[in-house]
């Protein structure tokens, strides 16, 4: 009701002020001024819809592991993230030896050379692996929501390129969850291990396959940034995704 109110009372006076110039200056001054007024609110207008806008998301995640015996990513029910993380990383872990080696090697929240446990965990092989693991979670969620976004809108797919594993560029295969993940099942070694075989058996026995597709506008570009981000590059926006582990502390490991 106020702001009712403060509207009628502001074009009342507006309504004054315009009597009291069109007297003092006739007609076509008034005109000119008005045309003039008029024009500099549409180009604000225009410009500020038009202009370049940032914005940054922060969210924040965090995952458990058994880590004094088996080494297991944890799930927690009902916690999404950890789920898909844990699943997918077990998954890595349980059919690559080497990533294997490394996880158990080399822990995260341990400096190398020593066994206490610190907040700096960026120098170690198994952070690398979980982040590499959290940005293939999100850039899953990413392709499904590029695909719903595009399949629901009136889109040409003349202006779109659906990327498949084989046109995805080196940058992000560089991402070995997601190289292990979406490679052919028939290029995948765990698919030949002998019956009864437990080999990496203390991550679980799930075997992961997943194709990856991204939809983007043509003329998209992808590239790492100097800080590790990987960045989308298309006309319409430029998008940056990073992981990063603030810390890590006997139970709980911290993404945002």
């Amino acid at each position: 009701m106020e702001l009712i109110a403060l509207v009628i009372a502001l074009s009342l006076a507006v309504n004054l002020i315009s009597s009291v110039l069109f007297d003092l200056w006739g007609a076509r001054y008034s005109l000119f001024i008005g045309i003039s007024v008029m024009a500099a609110c549409f180009a604000y207008y225009v410009l500020a819809q038009t202009r370049e806008r940032s914005y940054e998301l922060n969210i924040e995640a965090a995952f458990a592991s058994d880590w004094d015996s088996s080494h297991k990513l944890l799930a927690l029910p009902g916690y999404r993230f950890s789920e898909e993380f844990s699943m997918i990383l077990n998954a890595v872990l349980g059919e690559n030896a080497a990533l294997r080696r490394q996880w158990i090697s080399d822990p995260l929240g341990r400096s190398r050379g020593s066994s206490t446990l610190h907040g700096n965990v960026s120098d170690t092989a198994s952070f690398r692996l979980a982040r590499e693991a959290a940005e293939y979670v999100i850039l899953r969620e990413l392709s499904f929501h590029l695909d719903r976004h595009f399949n629901r809108g009136n889109f040409s797919r003349e202006l779109l390129a659906q990327l498949n594993r084989d046109q995805l560029p080196s940058v992000l295969l560089s991402n070995r969850v997601l190289e292990i993940i979406s490679r052919d099942i028939e290029d995948r070694s765990a698919m030949y291990r002998p019956v009864g075989s437990d080999e990496g058996s203390e991550f679980g026995s799930a075997f992961h396959y997943a194709q990856f597709t991204l939809t983007l506008p043509k003329g998209s570009e992808m590239c790492r940034s100097a800080n590790g981000a990987l960045v989308i590059d298309s006309p319409a926006l430029r998008l940056e995704i990073l992981t990063k582990m603030n810390g890590a502390n006997p139970y709980f490991y911290p993404f945002s």
